[in-house]
């Protein structure tokens, strides 16, 4: 699906991506949501494949950091809420993942502009 983005065949690897976005494999869910969302230029539309994708209930680092994808694409779409609540909930949730650290610092940069 990677490659097919890369020549151009949007359609084909979106379908392809969109059916593994609920599959058990955590990881390859994972990167299929990520390179769908990124396939996407509309914002809400990258927001969307991120809430598809949490809906599954992915295990720890994966759900805070779609968690993090989504609310960066929230904040594309002009939704600081949104975007604010998801920075404030992942606070909030205890430990964040160390993996997750860091994109929480950047949303959290961005929050304060």
């Amino acid at each position: 699906a990677e490659l097919e983005l890369a020549r151009g065949s949007t359609a084909t690897a979106e379908g392809r991506l969109e059916e593994l976005i609920t599959t058990a494999d955590a990881p390859l869910a994972s990167e299929a949501t990520f390179l769908l969302a990124r396939s996407y230029r509309n914002p809400a539309r990258r927001a969307e494949a991120w809430a598809i994708y949490l809906a599954t209930s992915p295990p720890s680092p994966y759900r805070q950091q779609a968690l993090t994808a989504r609310a960066h694409a929230l904040l594309d779409a002009g939704d600081r809420d949104g975007a604010r609540a998801i920075a404030q909930g992942l606070r909030n949730s205890g430990a964040v993942p160390e993996v997750v650290v860091q994109a929480l610092r950047g949303l959290d940069a961005r929050l304060e502009r």
